[in-house]
């Protein structure tokens, strides 16, 4: 069989050991995407494909002329965009594997006509996702980024938007919206801290949920209960927006949003204002409407707010993690014929 892998921070030698593993004695071939030198610009190829669709890159010249010249069975990239116009160079193409969860610099419609299976690795980046958003918490409820900012600036404050003493986790109620492999990891990683947890999933059975010390509410139930709100769910039609005005004016004036999933599971102007007017004590926020954010952006100016850079994802750990987890979910594939990681 042979296999065509393509490199970017995910390295030539990370793809290289991982097929030699499952796939011993294939022919593979690895070229490397010269679209970008650093992790700040493959987030910018990705945020380009996400605003614009792949015909704001169309195929990039190398991709579609080793696809010609190889004739591989299956395609393995990470961020590297696969549109009509490669997958037009070879009628052998059966499956398509990223290493990464999201899927959107393949032209799905192209894929399909063709015949041809999109695999994915959700849940590669969901350790890092996790602990991350367990410092996001803990920045804010304990003021560790405003009294960092404060310091620098040499200033000795201990007087903070939502009162003068920082919170404790403990006897407090945590809800988590979306129970997949990241808010099940959260859960367990804060099984610890002797609080409440809640879960709101409508995918996920209460069941599922209990074997975690979960319990499974509905939305609003959820929103007026916990003292921090954690998002986790997907993005798409049914939860955009998710968190608007209402769900907002649900919560406790006291409580937390904290969001590393998506921007637009959340309305902008809803949570401005609920900022600004402390509705709400305060948010956490790795991600944003518009990306990269600058200095005119308004929940900058705001005092209860901790902002990073859409970083949540990125450790060491799950770029290594990804082509070997790639590589198994298709080795299942083809051994098995195991959808679990099949998108179209």
């Amino acid at each position: 069989m042979k296999i065509l892998g393509i490199s970017d921070i995910v390295t030539k030698d990370m793809i290289a050991e991982a097929f030699a593993k499952y796939f011993p004695g294939d022919d593979l071939r690895i070229i490397e995407l010269d679209l970008v030198d650093s992790m700040a610009e493959l987030q910018e190829v990705n945020r380009k494909i996400e605003r614009e669709g792949l015909d704001s890159f169309g195929c990039t010249p190398f991709i579609s002329d080793a696809i010609k010249d190889f004739q591989p069975e299956i395609i393995a990239a990470h961020f590297a965009p696969i549109t009509k116009e490669c997958l037009e160079n070879s009628d052998r193409i059966e499956v398509i594997g990223l290493m990464r969860a999201g899927y959107e610099n393949v032209e799905l419609e192209a894929a399909n006509d063709k015949g041809i299976k999109v695999i994915h690795t959700p849940g590669r980046n969901a350790n890092a996702v996790a602990e991350f958003t367990l410092g996001l918490i803990f920045s804010e409820i304990k003021n560790i980024s405003r009294g960092h900012r404060a310091m620098k600036r040499g200033e000795w404050r201990r007087r903070y938007p939502f009162g003068d003493l920082a919170l404790e986790l403990e006897g407090r109620t945590l809800g988590i919206i979306g129970f997949g492999n990241i808010g099940r990891l959260i859960a367990e990683k804060l099984s610890g801290f002797d609080l409440q947890i809640l879960g709101y999933d409508p995918y996920v059975k209460k069941e599922i949920m209990e074997d975690y010390g979960v319990k499974k509410r509905k939305l609003p139930d959820l929103l007026m209960a916990s003292d921090i709100v954690t998002l986790h769910a997907r993005l798409n039609e049914d939860t955009r927006n998710l968190i608007g005005k209402s769900e907002l004016e649900l919560m406790k004036s006291r409580s937390f949003l904290i969001n590393a999933a998506r921007a637009g599971l959340v309305n902008k102007d809803a949570l401005y204002q609920a900022l600004l007017n402390k509705e709400i004590a305060g948010a956490a926020l790795d991600v944003f409407w518009q990306e990269p954010i600058d200095i005119n952006n308004p929940f900058t100016n705001l005092d209860n707010v901790t902002l990073t850079p859409h970083y949540a994802g990125f450790s060491e750990e799950a770029l290594e993690k990804s082509p070997l987890l790639l590589a198994e979910a298709l080795r299942n594939y083809y051994d098995n014929r195991d959808t679990t990681y099949v998108v179209n």
